[in-house]
């Protein structure tokens, strides 16, 4: 199994490489989804010791406020934590989308592990979440719920979008600021928090108009081709530019050619939402940053487009699309 993925169940469609369980086309309850992508476990904190020598013989001193993590199916150790930390556990977290599935508001997509254990994660499709822009470009709107069994890592709730024709992953979290995503710290179990988790996802669920909206617009505005390349200059090759505002395409950096390179052929950009649209400029840097760009394998990009710095790339992305789309 790839390096970073370490187990996963899925519905519809197979994602990348084909890793995980299918669940086919049904629908399945948040306790199924569970049990088919293998994350039925706990986690559970336990004292560390320090071995000394003592009198020729060997003693175990305590560790004061420090605790590992350990998973209770295999033992293995997830990581040491402070004794405020409180862990979340799997069970728990997926009977928090019992609500809103039991509701009809969304249905379990994709749910699965990474990296040993250390993150576990959920998407659920929103029912009344799809769209379609000019043509035939579809849209779905997801939650991603990513629950990490780390220290000093807050669980996370937001939303992406799946552009169905290229499978464009960006990260949108809904509010009056797109940067803004939903954390939740581990200074309480799970149980108590649960209400606010819910109120987050009804609040956000309500805004997620805004990214509906900023699509639309974004299709609907033309780009033009000395605008696309700065765009794409501003954000992955600002050496492009010099100090008096000037672009010089020549300077533009490999990552900046592949985004002019999307916009005009990837995947999709023929479509008749993208082709020479905004629209279609930010998917060709969601396309950079999901299959073209960072760590060998679409794996190690699941996690770094998700959880690591390119997600906050992909931000500034749309956030700047905006920028020109509104001023055309």
């Amino acid at each position: 199994m790839a390096a970073e993925v370490e187990s996963m169940a899925y519905g519809g469609e197979v994602p990348w490489h084909g890793l995980g369980v299918s669940l086919g086309d049904e629908t399945v309850p948040p306790w199924e989804i569970l049990k088919k992508a293998s994350l039925d476990w706990g986690v559970k904190k336990q004292a560390m010791f320090s071995q000394v020598m003592k009198d020729g013989k060997v003693d175990e001193l305590p560790i004061l406020d420090y605790f590992s993590l350990i998973r209770d199916v295999d033992h293995q150790v997830l990581g040491i934590c402070g004794k405020e930390y409180q862990p979340f556990q799997n069970i728990e977290v997926f009977d928090f989308f019992n609500k809103f599935t039991e509701a009809g508001k969304m249905k379990m997509h994709i749910a699965g592990s990474l990296q040993n254990g250390k993150y576990v994660w959920a998407l659920a499709q929103l029912t009344d979440g799809q769209f379609k822009l000019i043509g035939d470009d579809i849209n779905y709107s997801y939650l991603l719920m990513v629950s990490p069994h780390v220290w000093g890592k807050s669980m996370t709730i937001m939303f992406t979008s799946v552009r169905v024709v290229c499978w464009n992953t960006l990260n949108m979290a809904l509010g009056k600021h797109v940067t803004e995503r939903f954390r939740i710290l581990h200074n309480r179990t799970f149980p108590e928090l649960k209400a606010q988790a819910q109120d987050i996802v009804e609040q956000a669920m309500i805004m997620k108009q805004v990214y509906h909206d900023n699509a639309v617009l974004l299709a609907s505005v033309a780009a033009k081709k000395e605008q696309v390349l700065e765009y794409a200059a501003r954000l992955v090759s600002p050496n492009a530019i010099d100090s008096a505002g000037a672009l010089d395409p020549n300077d533009m950096n490999d990552a900046a050619r592949k985004i002019i390179y999307n916009f005009e052929h990837g995947p999709g950009s023929q479509l008749q939402s993208a082709k020479g649209t905004w629209w279609g400029a930010f998917n060709g840097v969601t396309r950079l940053i999901d299959f073209q760009q960072g760590r060998s394998g679409q794996d190690k990009r699941l996690y770094d487009s998700w959880l690591g710095a390119k997600s906050k790339l992909k931000v500034q992305a749309l956030e700047l699309a905006y920028e020109y789309a509104k001023a055309a």
